[in-house]
């Protein structure tokens, strides 16, 4: 995919519902540092907390940029964070 192609991600992962104020201040800090519209989400199923992280109208460089401030945040130590990337059709 083009590096300048804008797409919408969508980032889930499985957390305890208790860090659900860290990642809303991770989301702030990824709107302030790249100047993006982020949106968090979460639910409750099965016994487990999803949360998923949706960045709208953003290309794929940022993306990436996003993935490597998540690895340097503590939040995300020990969770596997999965990045999904549509085009709007």
């Amino acid at each position: 995919m083009p590096e300048n192609k804008t797409v919408s991600a969508f980032v889930w992962y499985h957390a305890e519902s208790q860090q659900e104020n860290l990642f809303q201040a991770w989301i702030e800090h990824v709107q302030r540092e790249l100047h993006v519209q982020a949106k968090l989400y979460k639910r409750m199923q099965n016994e487990k907390t999803t949360f998923m992280e949706v960045f709208e109208h953003i290309d794929c460089a940022t993306i990436k940029h996003i993935e490597r401030l998540a690895t340097q945040q503590h939040c995300f130590d020990g969770i596997e964070r999965r990045c999904e990337s549509f085009e709007r059709i």
